[in-house]
């Protein structure tokens, strides 16, 4: 495919009469001499996601940083790429692959302004960031690589030598990055986005910068966290290089109160963006067509805010199944995508919204599926709290806790799952309630909320991972 010159033209207003997305963009504004953190979880998506942006900034006479969470090393098809007659690479094939990707990045970057002295490689496993987020999470726990096959980062110039592959390691290194670069705006992945490396590493970020404002560590109110969308289903639309298009939200996003900006990019902008991600020759072989999507008149970011998580009175909510005692509450964060997979297996699978609240004393959740609940899935809730306790230690309480219909509950430790009587569920008709109490969590201020449906360990659904503000109202309706 050849790249034609272009022309830039103004971007036209949208018909008076048009109802969509892009009506509801707010402008993103670069202000000179603002600091920015591009968190990217593989070499290239820093330029997808933020390319245009991190120009912008630069020429503004702003500072930015980027960090590449893993090198994308696992990315088979083209690491093979070369190897002729190989159906199989070796633990150092991978790594002198992620070594290219690297050299790759620091080409990108410098198309658009940063040296290399800009850009942080973590060396974390590639395609293991979710599952390090899930169930590595100790030192003592580490998650060994499915293609370097070790358990620590075997690169030579990772932010920490040796780094071990496990959440807890993540999460320093991303703590002692943003106390050293302290930035005004923090860009990360979007939770929205369906690869595990991606939505885990907004987590990871977010989990890190909670962490550092629970010590006091941050200015108050800051920093602003934007989030960048990549991967969701056949988004961006159409597909193809269009720079005079504009790139908007996904169509099931809107009705979602969900906040998105838009930076507007000058020509000088996108051609850099371009010439920058024409540097990942590596994955331009295989996906030319769709990183090229990216190359727009504009880029997109949701903004970061935590959900305020409504108050009722005690015995407020009666865990009986029933949502009579949740109106007027609010508090739902709503799964804008009905998945292709629970429309063929089961839609008792396929979670449409989760709402939350609390009273002084437990969590309360309610879990409403497109059909009625059976016991033929594992209804999954996770909860990573974050705060500090009466004596002044701090809450890193992991809760994960399983649901089988109609009432069977069981909490995942060291062991396995092991079955409780302290957390209370209902389920009735297509809808599942539960109430934890605040003492297993170690009473948060913040937490982290996932919740999942799988069968037989295959996850089904998924809802994107919300970050609770447990004392944000601090009074009871």
């Amino acid at each position: 495919m050849k790249l034609l010159p272009w022309r830039w033209a103004a971007p036209r207003a949208a018909p008076p009469a048009a109802d969509s997305v892009t009506m509801r963009l707010h402008q993103l504004d670069v202000q000179t001499g603002s600091r920015w953190l591009v968190v990217a979880p593989h070499c290239d998506d820093e330029i997808l996601g933020a390319g245009g942006l991190l120009h912008t900034a630069i020429q503004a006479g702003g500072a930015a940083r980027v960090v590449l969470l893993t090198n994308g090393d696992g990315y088979n098809r083209a690491a093979l790429r070369g190897q002729s007659r190989r159906l199989r690479l070796t633990p150092q094939q991978y790594i002198e692959f992620a070594y290219l990707r690297q050299r790759e990045t620091l080409a990108a970057l410098a198309v658009l302004g940063l040296s290399p002295a800009d850009v942080v490689f973590c060396g974390y496993p590639d395609r293991g960031l979710a599952a390090m987020w899930e169930d590595h999470w100790d030192f003592s726990r580490p998650y060994r690589s499915r293609f370097t096959r070790v358990t620590r980062s075997p690169y030579e110039n990772s932010r920490t030598r040796g780094a071990v592959f496990c959440g807890e390691s993540v999460v320093r290194d991303l703590e002692e990055i943003v106390r050293e670069f302290r930035p005004t705006h923090v860009i990360v992945p979007h939770p929205h986005d369906t690869h595990g490396d991606h939505w885990a590493g907004c987590c990871f970020t977010l989990y890190a910068l909670e962490r550092l404002r629970l010590r006091g560590r941050l200015p108050v109110g800051g920093p602003v966290v934007l989030q960048y969308l990549v991967h969701q289903g056949t988004w961006p639309q159409p597909r193809g290089y269009r720079p005079r298009a504009m790139l908007v939200p996904p169509k099931p996003y809107a009705r979602l109160p969900l906040e998105w900006l838009s930076l507007e990019l000058p020509e000088e902008a996108v051609e850099r963006k371009l010439q920058a991600l024409l540097c990942y020759r590596s994955q331009m072989v295989f996906m030319r067509r769709y990183l090229l999507s990216f190359v727009r008149r504009n880029e997109l970011f949701g903004l970061f805010q935590p959900l305020p998580l409504p108050w009722v009175e005690d015995g407020g909510i009666l865990v009986d199944g029933e949502s009579y005692d949740w109106d007027g509450v609010g508090g739902a964060v709503v799964d804008p995508r009905r998945q292709s997979i629970t429309r063929r297996v089961g839609r008792s699978a396929d979670i449409r919204a989760v709402a939350a609240c609390r009273d002084r004393h437990n969590l309360y959740l309610r879990m409403e599926l497109r059909h009625r609940a059976v016991n033929d899935y594992l209804y999954g809730i996770s909860l990573y709290g974050v705060g500090r306790q009466v004596r002044g230690e701090e809450v890193r309480q992991r809760l994960r806790i399983g649901l089988q219909v109609p009432d069977r509950v069981r909490v995942k430790g060291d062991g396995g799952w092991e079955p409780t009587g302290d957390i209370v569920v209902r389920a009735r008709r297509h809808q599942l309630e539960v109430g934890i109490p605040l003492a297993l969590l170690g009473w948060p201020e913040r937490v982290f909320l996932g919740v999942e449906t799988r069968f037989r360990g295959l996850v089904m659904d998924r809802v994107a991972w919300q970050v609770l503000d447990f004392v944000g109202e601090g009074q009871t309706a």
